[in-house]
């Protein structure tokens, strides 16, 4: 056991002898290694780190619009003799119920024409432009704070403009270019502008946009609910429906909930349009990202592997006379061989200590740097270093075998 132990010692100090004999070249190798570690390890912590951050975007991006569709009452509403008006196609109390579940923003209701699309004009200080055939949308204030609509220019209609039917209409960004109104000029809603949707003067109040890419508003004219029930409107609108603008993760609850406070009686007949759960769509982006990167540093670690391979080598092939004498003397194929070994293995091993600490501070330098914080998982901090002795050793193999196969006469001719 003494002679063992003897004989490992001295094959350990022949090999740390051999790595700092060659400092510039050991250096270099254990360089590749350590980039593959450090492509490794960083990838895994800052992954870890931006868990929580990359869910809070998502819940904070995700699609939080509810719409419910079949709320719209069956027959047709009588016209009121009154006001002129046909009577609420969408029960107004079971709006409000909506809006007031818990997790709900806003709700409202909102239609859009259907069949051809009227034609919409615009008179002012400016010269005259073309009819140009534009949807037209029909929403409630409600249904304008769930559509999240935002003015570039002018202002929203409110309450005050559907209970009192004024005639006002509104222009996404995109509509409004169409008709030859540039939405980033303050002065292009003055308060005197007219346009014509299929032939009826509105007022225009404002230019919108929203940041929903999949709502149709910015290429709409937006008109008060109460359009939408006036004969006189000239304007054909597709059956209504309830637009709900829910809070960040409340989406799949107020889907259920919302239908019964439309329409306690019958909730089974309404069909609800909730986004779907963003999770595996952000466990994908997370996956995607991880794998891409976890390849780079396969091929970084191959490249280092292959680099501590020809170093071994190369130095096999230099000592060729240190192993024929030593073979000479008595040492054994086996010690040749653990020898050549245990130095692609200390370089392996230094590689990845040295990617690892590298790694580490350019995770915890990036979570500073974006207010993160820094979630390492600990086994990772021993993985680096072992994983860094493994491609050392494998890297080995082939050139201490070779070391070990040498006979004593050839590597000494």
């Amino acid at each position: 056991m003494t002679d063992r132990l003897g004989t490992l010692r001295d094959v350990v100090a022949e090999s740390l002898e051999a790595i700092g004999g060659r400092r510039v070249r050991s250096a270099l190798t254990l360089l590749g290694v350590a980039f593959g570690i450090l492509a490794l390890v960083a990838t895994v912590g800052l992954t870890s780190s931006a868990a929580a951050q990359v869910s809070a975007r998502f819940d904070a991006l995700k699609a939080t619009s509810v719409t419910i569709d079949g709320a719209a009452a069956e027959e047709e509403q009588p016209i009121d003799a009154a006001t002129g008006l046909r009577g609420p196609a969408i029960d107004p109390d079971g709006v409000r119920r909506t809006a007031r579940l818990n997790g709900v923003a806003s709700a409202g209701v909102m239609a859009i024409t259907k069949d051809t699309l009227p034609q919409v004009s615009r008179v002012g200080s400016q010269v005259p432009s073309a009819a140009v055939e534009t949807p037209v949308l029909a929403a409630d204030v409600g249904a304008v704070a769930a559509l999240r609509l935002r003015p570039l220019a002018g202002r929203l209609f409110d309450q005050v403009h559907q209970d009192r039917r004024y005639r006002v209409a509104l222009l996404g960004d995109v509509a409004a270019r169409n008709l030859g109104i540039d939405p980033a000029d303050p002065s292009s809603v003055d308060g005197r502008t007219t346009v014509y949707i299929a032939g009826r003067p509105y007022l225009l109040l404002g230019i919108v946009t929203t940041p929903d890419f999949e709502s149709q508003a910015p290429l709409a004219a937006v008109v008060p609910e109460w359009v939408t029930r006036d004969p006189a409107a000239a304007l054909t609108f597709a059956d209504p429906r309830v637009i709900v603008k829910t809070r960040p993760g409340a989406a799949q609850q107020v889907g259920v909930e919302a239908k019964v406070a439309l329409d306690p009686a019958r909730p089974g007949r309404l069909i609800a349009q909730v986004p779907p759960d963003p999770r595996q769509l952000r466990a994908k982006v997370e996956t995607d990202t991880r794998t891409l990167f976890l390849v780079m540093a396969a091929v970084s670690l191959l490249i280092g592997a292959i680099g501590i391979g020809n170093t071994t080598l190369v130095a096999v092939l230099e000592r060729r006379q240190e192993i024929g004498l030593r073979r000479a003397i008595g040492a054994s194929r086996r010690s040749i061989l653990v020898q050549f070994l245990l130095e692609s293995g200390m370089l392996g091993l230094l590689g990845g200590v040295v990617g690892t600490i590298a790694a580490l501070d350019l995770t915890i330098g990036i979570a500073l740097s974006k207010d993160w914080t820094a979630a390492i998982p600990p086994w990772l901090i021993g993985v680096g270093p072992l994983l860094g002795l493994v491609v050392g050793l494998v890297a080995g193999i082939y050139p201490s075998a070779k070391a070990a196969r040498m006979e004593p006469v050839t590597a000494l001719a």
